[in-house]
């Protein structure tokens, strides 16, 4: 079985979209970015930052294990609209439903641009 690489096997989730959106030069975007870049070709660039916030708020918080600066962490609660006060079991549940209601959203935009792209009977 093949060794996995990380790199070349993160990238190849993102390289389809920036066919559609590529990043400027010298910019390098990861998946969350070139995922909300394609979103604003579909719906408004503001329609797009809101969706992708809470995706964007979870990873920032992922990172947050790895002494992510105290700003940068109220933002990532920000973008999940999460209240930093509230019990742990809390802001798990919101994070949880967050993700969710944020993967959702995408799928909507995703079906509803694939119907209309079909022809009609």
């Amino acid at each position: 079985m093949d060794k996995f690489d990380l790199d070349k096997d993160y990238s190849a989730s993102y390289m389809p979209l920036q066919k559609v959106v590529p990043p400027p030069k010298g910019e390098k975007w990861g998946s969350i970015k070139s995922l909300e870049k394609y979103l604003a070709t579909l719906v408004s660039p503001e329609e797009a930052r809101a969706i992708m916030g809470p995706l964007a708020g979870a990873y920032d918080l992922r990172l947050a294990d790895a002494h992510l600066p105290a700003e940068e962490l109220t933002k990532a609660y920000e973008l999940l609209r999460i209240d930093p006060k509230a019990p742990p079991l809390d802001q798990g549940f919101w994070l949880a439903v967050a993700v969710v209601e944020a993967l959702n959203a995408i799928g909507r935009i995703m079906v509803a641009q694939h119907d209309k792209q079909q022809p009609v009977p």
